[in-house]
């Protein structure tokens, strides 16, 4: 019922059309909301009294609704009934708009509608509403829960499709009791009926119904419903409680702890002006996580280990809390700078130990700020845990113009007589084989790529590489060179054929002769008794006196052009 039921209101509200242009919205969409008798008599007088087209098209119209009031109101089950009002509604269109415009806007409104309907929302208050009536039980549970499942569940269904959505909207899975860390269900009408409902994690509930979901994805919609308490903090004297008090880590101790820092905590220099915040999670009076933010932009998250005090683990419920509010995870700070609080330590500066996963922990100086390059660029490496730095001997990468440590460049060129940062050799270089095919780098763009292997673009003959016809390169091996064209084909190419005279051209410009083998079309001529083809060199044609050239097998049924006899009539 319910699929033939969807199937009736997909076509019954492709009619807003009608309903706007006939000036019967307000009966219309009472009709689709509450489809009962009054409202459907309502509609039809509208129908009558507002439309400005002739009788047969109203029929049409009325029919639509008529047909769509008996399924929706009496439940009918019958496939004939939902044809009869799919041909209702096929006349409809056809009477009604024969302009394309008008079409194409039927069409989209049908298509917006039906998305609409396929939500999962959608789907499940749909189910519901049939549930309300028909179960006392559910409609207890749908009126105990002011209408609301659980949201974990829709975020769910949104990623994928339950194993079995008339389960889930038949158990009503809703905010527990006990908060929205926990799922509240009814198992089936037995426990419907004894009113009693069972109370699970929202991520074992998921995994329970969807499958197909990978765990990573069931852990972050389960971090985003716990009991913790989540918020920001955006001054330095909040920032150091909660790096002081949060989960520990090796930037987590006191001020004096830090050796090489004159007493200043390294986190002092991460000033709220340059953009620096923290969010955390606190359940009671402790903090159990914690994350430094910058620009929407996160690196690690960090939660305090419940039995243990050595260095925190990642902590996911922050991780899916900071997406919701629209921050991205970072591999690293790179680009971004921190305050710069001048100490008499090695470096002359606090400095913080750099969170990454690639070892981009350098900076170099701005002004009264010390920025964070890609390793290899900087004249300090951000990566003690004591408030100190190590210095850098530096020089200047010619590719990018960042400094870079001498023992970090690469050589580059035929000679190999330039060098490179290693960051600008990976990305910006590529080893080839080149001159008498020995291997260098070269700038990318002057690299080709050949099955796998690439070639300078300058020496490619030395290495055997040839251009295609097509602008794509192939070993000379694997390519076969047309004369007539001037250019290369591969040697599979279906473009081209081997002919009886011992040379490669395009089919396109060539025959199959009579035994099968290719020949040149301008090399060859066709019988016109047999309309077989043969070439020039193997045969010539003769000429009949209706002028017809043919092989000389078929003369029999021919006269053959004679300058001393007359012309004769064809057998």
């Amino acid at each position: 019922m319910l699929n033939l039921k969807a199937q009736a209101t997909e076509i019954i509200n492709k009619l807003e059309m009608y309903a706007r242009l006939g000036k019967f919205t307000r009966h219309h969409d009472a009709f689709v909301t509450q489809p009962c008798m009054v409202s459907y008599e309502q509609l039809l007088d509208a129908i009558n009294g507002n439309s400005r087209s002739n009788w047969s098209e109203d029929n049409y119209v009325k029919a639509v609704y008529r047909s769509y009031w008996k399924m929706a109101e009496r439940a009918f089950e019958r496939d004939y009934e939902l044809d009869q009002l799919v041909y209702d509604y096929n006349c409809f269109v056809k009477y009604r708009f024969p302009a394309p415009k008008s079409h194409a806007e039927l069409d989209y409104a049908f298509k917006r509608r039906l998305a609409q309907m396929n939500e999962p929302s959608a789907l499940a208050l749909t189910l519901a509403g049939v549930l309300c009536r028909h179960r006392s039980w559910f409609n207890r549970e749908f009126t105990r829960s002011n209408g609301e499942m659980h949201p974990a569940v829709f975020k769910a269904w949104e990623l994928a499709a339950p194993a079995d959505w008339h389960q889930l909207v038949m158990e009503w899975p809703h905010v527990s009791k006990e908060g929205h860390h926990k799922i509240a269900y009814t198992r089936d009408d037995k426990y419907g009926e004894a009113d009693r409902q069972l109370v699970l994690s929202v991520s074992k509930y998921l995994t329970r119904h969807f499958p197909a979901l990978p765990s990573n994805v069931i852990r972050d919609i389960s971090g985003m419903y716990t009991e913790a308490q989540f918020g920001f903090a955006r001054t330095m004297p909040e920032m150091l409680d909660i790096i002081v008090n949060g989960p520990p880590s090796c930037m987590s101790g006191e001020d004096e702890e830090f050796r090489d820092s004159d007493g200043h905590h390294p986190y002092e220099v991460y000033d709220p002006e340059l953009g620096w915040h923290m969010a955390y999670v606190k359940e009671g009076s402790r903090y159990t996580g914690r994350v430094l933010l910058n620009d929407k932009t996160w690196v690690r998250t960090y939660r305090r280990k419940e039995y243990e005090s050595s260095n925190s683990d990642t902590d996911e419920r922050l991780n899916s809390w900071l997406r919701e509010q629209g921050y991205s995870k970072s591999e690293d700070w790179v680009g971004f700078s921190f305050k710069r609080i001048k100490v008499g330590n090695n470096c002359g500066f606090v400095a913080p130990y750099l969170d990454c996963t690639n070892g981009h922990r350098d900076v170099i100086t701005v002004g009264n700020t010390l920025e964070i390059v890609r390793s290899g660029n900087g004249e300090y490496r951000c990566g003690e845990t004591c408030g100190d730095a190590e210095t850098l001997g530096a020089c200047t990468c010619p590719c990018c113009g960042y400094r870079c440590v001498e023992d970090d460049m690469s050589s580059v060129g035929y000679y190999g007589d330039e060098s490179v940062c290693d960051s600008c050799f990976h990305s910006e270089y590529t080893t080839v084989y080149g001159r008498r095919g020995n291997m260098y780098a070269v700038p990318s763009e002057d690299a080709i790529e050949v099955n796998g292997q690439y070639y300078h673009d300058d020496w490619l003959s030395d290495n055997g590489i040839v251009q295609l016809h097509d602008g794509e390169y192939i070993h000379e091996d694997d390519a076969v060179y047309i004369e007539s064209q001037g250019e290369y084909y591969p040697s599979e190419s279906e473009l081209i054929c081997y002919t009886q005279a011992g040379e490669y051209e395009l089919r396109e410009d060539c025959i199959v002769l009579e035994n099968g083998e290719w020949c040149l079309e301008d090399d060859a001529w066709q019988c016109e008794h047999s309309d077989e083809w043969y070439a020039n060199d193997d045969v010539d044609s003769v000429e009949t006196v209706c002028g017809k050239h043919i092989h000389p097998d078929h003369v029999e049924h021919y006269v053959i052009v004679n300058p001393n006899q007359q012309e004769l009539r064809l057998e």
